[in-house]
C-alpha cells in the first residue's frame, strides 16, 4: 500500500514519475551490489527468543535511484536450517511500521517446524527497529497516552524527523525498502539455491511492489491477509472493524452461548449497553465509550481474544464487583503501555500510510474523526488519533511507473481469513482475480482472523496454525498440490476461551468469573506473551 515520493514543503503535489534514462541500467542491476555480508550477534533481546539467530547491518543508499549520496544501515537477520539443500525464504513484516523482531516471539519456531529445509530471513524495513529508526519520544511507555502520542508529540515528531533527514525522509518509503531488499537477497543468495517471499498484511504491499520492482529474482511469493492496491486504504482502516463486528454479531446470535447472554441481536444489544454507559450506568467501572470501541475492535483481531468483544459489554451490563474488576483487569492488560514495541516506529508507519495508503482526494480531520465516532467498533481509533497530523506532514508525489498489480507467473500463495477486519476478505478477493495462472492459488480460511497464516489453530497435536502448514506444503514444492487437508481440523468458532479470558480477566471465563480449570503449564506472562503474538494490531 505504499507509494515513492518527494517532499515539497508540506504541500501535497499530484505529479507524474520521473521515467528512467533510456541509457540507465536496468533497476535489478543498479541494486545489485558486490558487498558480502558479515554475520554476528543480533542487537537487543527480542531476536535471542529464537536459538541461533544471526544479524548484519547493511548501509545501503538512501536513494536507490542515486546509490552515491547518503546511506542508511538495514538490518537483516537469518537462522540457518543446516540443510545442505536449503531454499531461502524472506519475511517481509506488517505495519507499516513493523521491524519483523515480532517473528522471533514464537510464530518463526512454526515456520520452522514445517519447513525445516528452509533458511529464513528477516529485513528490517528501513526506518524501524534497528535500520535507522524514525524513532520519536512521545512513543514511550511513561508518556500521557503512553505508546500513543498526544497531538502535540505528533507535531513533536513531526519536526524532530524532519530535522534529522529533511529532504531525506522522501525515501523512507516502500521502493527504497524494496530496493534495500533486494539488494540483500542478491548478496545472501547462493546458486542454486530457491528464493521464496513471505509478505504479511503491509509486507503484502511490499510483496506486490517487490514483483514490480525486481520481476525476475524470487522463484515464488506467499501473500498472508492480501492488501488490495488501490482498493484498501488506511485513512479507512476503522471502518472496517464495525461490518466484521455486525458479521461476528450474527455468528453470536447463532451460537448457544453467545445468544444465552446477549440475546437474539447481538450488536443492538451492545449498542444499548454503550448508550446506557454514555447516561451513566456502570460509571464506576470508568470505562468510556471511546474506549469500550477500541477494546471491541481490538478484541476481534485476535482468534482467542474475540468472545470479549461481547463478554465485556455483557460485565458492564450487569455490572457486579466481579465484572467490574474483569472489565477494568481487560482493558487494564489492553491499554497498558509496553516499553518494548518490537522495533515498531510510528513516524515510518504515518510517513508511508499518509503518502501511499490514503484516500484521494484525503478526507478532512473532522470527516475521519465523524466516521470513527459513528462506528461501535473501531481498530483503536487508529485514523482518528493521527487525524490532526495528517495535513501538516511531509507529503510527497507517487511514482506510478510500478504497476500496482504487476504481471507475474511465479507460484503464488495467497491466504485471508473471512473474519479479517484488517484485510477484509471481499477486499481481498481482488488479488484471486489478477493472479489464476498456473500454481498461483487463493486460500480463504474460515473463521481467521487478520494474520490468518498464524492465526487460524487446528486441533491437531502439533499445534502448528493451518496457514503455515499450508505455507510448508507451498515451498516444499511451489508448483505441487497444495494440502490443504488442515482445514478440515480447524479449531471450531466459540465464545468462550480459557486461556484467552485467563490473560484477560484472570478468570476461567470470559463471562463469568470462574476458577481457572486448566493445568496452568505456563505463566500468565508467557501466556499473554502467546496471545500478543497471534493479535497483531496493525
Amino acid at each position: 500500500m505504499v507509494i515513492r515520493y518527494r517532499v515539497l514543503a508540506l504541500l501535497t503535489i499530484a505529479g507524474c514519475a520521473v521515467p528512467n534514462d533510456p541509457g540507465d541500467p536496468p533497476r535489478e542491476a543498479r541494486v545489485a551490489t558486490a558487498q558480502t555480508i558479515e554475520w554476528g550477534a543480533c542487537p537487543g533481546t527480542d531476536y535471542a527468543f529464537v536459538p541461533n539467530v544471526e544479524c548484519a547491518t547493511v548501509p545501503m543508499p538512501l536513494d536507490h535511484e542515486h546509490p552515491d549520496g547518503r546511506t542508511v544501515p538495514v538490518l537483516v537477520a537469518r537462522v540457518l536450517s543446516g540443510s545442505a539443500h536449503p531454499n531461502q525464504l524472506w519475511m517481509f513484516d506488517g505495519g507499516p511500521g513493523g521491524s519483523g523482531e515480532e517473528f522471533f516471539l514464537g510464530i518463526l519456531q512454526w515456520f520452522r517446524a514445517v519447513m525445516p529445509d528452509t533458511d529464513f530471513y528477516v529485513p528490517a524495513h528501513r526506518g524501524t527497529g534497528y535500520s535507522a529508526p524514525l524513532a520519536c519520544p512521545g512513543e514511550g511507555a511513561t508518556t500521557p497516552l503512553g505508546n500513543e502520542m498526544t497531538p502535540a508529540e505528533w507535531r513533536q515528531c513531526r519536526d524532530l524527523v524532519v530535522s534529522e533527514w529533511g529532504d531525506g525522509l522522501q525515501y523512507f518509503n516502500v521502493s527504497n525498502a524494496v530496493d534495500d531488499f533486494a539488494a540483500l537477497i542478491d548478496m545472501a543468495r547462493q546458486p542454486g539455491v530457491p528464493v521464496y517471499i513471505y509478505g504479511l498484511s503491509y509486507g503484502t504491499t511490499v510483496g506486490w511492489r517487490y514483483l514490480a520492482r525486481h520481476p525476475h529474482q524470487a522463484d515464488a511469493i506467499i501473500q498472508d491477509s492480501i492488501v488490495s492496491p488501490n482498493i484498501e486504504f488506511i485513512s479507512q482502516a476503522d471502518a472496517y472493524i464495525d461490518p466484521l463486528f455486525q458479521e461476528f454479531a450474527g455468528l453470536c446470535a447463532n451460537d448457544a452461548l453467545c445468544s444465552s447472554k446477549m440475546g437474539p441481536h447481538p450488536y443492538e444489544h451492545v449498542q444499548q449497553i454503550v448508550h446506557d454507559l454514555d447516561a451513566g450506568h456502570c460509571a464506576e467501572a470508568g470505562i468510556t465509550h471511546a474506549r469500550l470501541r477500541q477494546f471491541m475492535g481490538a478484541a476481534l483481531i485476535s482468534w482467542d481474544l474475540r468472545p470479549a468483544a461481547f463478554a465485556v459489554p455483557y460485565r458492564l451490563e450487569r455490572c457486579s464487583a466481579d465484572d467490574v474488576a474483569a472489565a477494568q483487569r481487560a482493558m487494564g492488560i489492553y491499554f497498558t503501555p509496553t516499553d518494548d514495541e518490537y522495533g515498531y516506529q510510528r513516524a515510518l508507519e504515518v510517513n508511508i500510510s499518509f503518502n501511499e495508503l490514503w484516500e484521494s482526494p484525503p478526507p478532512s480531520p473532522w470527516l475521519i474523526k465523524e466516521r470513527v465516532d459513528h462506528e461501535l467498533a473501531s481498530l483503536a481509533d487508529w485514523t482518528k488519533n493521527r487525524a490532526d497530523i495528517y495535513p501538516s506532514w511531509p507529503k510527497y508525489a507517487p511514482d506510478t511507473s510500478d504497476p500496482a498489480w504487476p504481471h507475474t507467473e511465479i507460484p503464488m500463495l495467497m491466504i485471508n481469513g473471512d473474519l479479517d477486519g484488517e484485510t477484509p476478505i471481499d477486499l481481498a478477493l481482488a488479488a484471486r482475480d489478477h493472479y489464476h495462472g498456473p500454481h498461483q492459488t487463493f486460500v480463504i480460511i474460515p473463521n481467521a482472523t487478520h494474520a490468518a497464516g498464524y492465526q487460524s489453530p487446528t486441533t491437531r497435536p502439533d499445534g502448528i496454525p493451518c496457514g503455515i502448514d499450508i505455507m510448508g506444503s507451498f515451498v516444499h514444492d511451489p508448483r505441487g498440490a497444495l494440502d490443504l487437508s488442515c482445514l478440515d481440523e480447524l479449531e471450531p468458532l466459540t465464545f468462550d476461551d480459557a486461556i484467552g479470558a485467563y490473560v484477560l480477566m484472570d478468570s476461567g471465563s470470559f463471562w463469568d468469573t470462574t476458577p481457572v480449570t486448566f493445568p496452568l503449564a505456563v505463566t500468565q506472562s508467557t501466556a499473554t506473551r502467546r496471545m500478543l503474538a497471534r493479535s497483531r494490531i496493525r
